[in-house]
């Protein structure tokens, strides 16, 4: 049978509406168990501050003049209970997502056909819509497609296609092994990801991170950007007391082995303050 084709469906049923560092997304792109193509001829550009819509990473082609901006939003456990409690909570999002871009002008986006977009982007869910572009996220483009695919529990991301001409974008993404419509996918045998347990951060003072801990192939992290993370005393244990020992990095703290299968208690001591988390490895 061929190949259902989510550019083809984005062909017929798309209506036309009239700093973060590579490395740093590098780091969310694999936390979410995702891969990047980056299209050909085209080169990273500055992130744009905008009131609109915040965005992680941008490529541009000057030629054409198409540029593409990623949004990931990695789940930590209450998005994660929202994505699984709350009908409806990803389309919710999108709808969000485009009516701050539009002014509000906001039509029925279309979903990807679920086996389609299983099979080209390795989700469980997307959707893609074009709007005129009436906002400061927009400035210097007419219209922008905004196409979102959503891993169960895992993560959502948003890619924008911003562009003077529809017709010219959409001739781009069919041709022949071009990678520009799926520049963004989730790998379909990703190493065991587990969501991101977040640590509300006891530092008194504002503007401070909170502590993030995510598990990717048996390996523990500690993030916290903000400030040095050594700053820190962490004490990690076994259900049966045994320490175990980690390396450490400027604002990270992982392991130099793979942990076993099992529960860990991880403690995070912080000036006066004491917080502590049990971490499941999988």
């Amino acid at each position: 049978m061929k190949k259902f084709s989510l550019i083809l469906f984005i062909s017929i049923f798309t209506t036309v509406v009239s700093a973060q560092s590579k490395l740093k997304f590098d780091e969310l792109i694999n936390s979410s168990g995702m891969e990047l193509f980056i299209p050909e001829g085209f080169s990273e550009t500055d992130i744009i501050e905008n009131r609109d819509q915040a965005y992680n990473y941008a490529v541009i082609n000057e030629t054409s003049k198409i540029e593409i901006r990623y949004k990931i939003i990695a789940y930590d456990s209450i998005l994660a209970a929202m994505d699984k409690e709350v009908p409806m909570f990803k389309n919710g999002q999108m709808l969000a997502t485009v009516s701050n871009l539009s002014n509000g002008h906001v039509k029925e986006f279309q979903e990807f056909p679920l086996n389609a977009v299983k099979d080209e982007f390795g989700a469980d869910w997307g959707a893609s819509q074009s709007v005129k572009l009436a906002c400061e996220f927009g400035k210097g483009y007419k219209y922008c497609m905004i196409n979102t695919i959503h891993k169960d529990g895992i993560a959502d991301a948003y890619i924008f296609y911003l562009c003077d001409d529809i017709k010219l974008l959409l001739a781009k993404m069919e041709e022949e092994n071009n990678q520009l419509f799926h520049t963004l996918k989730f790998k379909k045998n990703p190493e065991k990801v587990i969501k991101y347990y977040k640590i509300p951060n006891p530092d008194p003072y504002p503007g401070s991170d909170d502590f993030r801990i995510y598990v990717q192939n048996r390996v523990l992290y500690i993030r916290k950007s903000n400030k040095k993370i050594t700053s820190a005393s962490i004490l990690i244990t076994d259900f049966m007391g045994n320490k175990i020992d980690f390396k450490t990095t400027e604002n990270e703290v992982s392991f130099y082995d793979k942990l076993p299968m099992g529960k860990y208690n991880v403690k995070i001591v912080y000036g006066e303050n004491k917080i502590s988390r049990i971490v499941e490895i999988l």
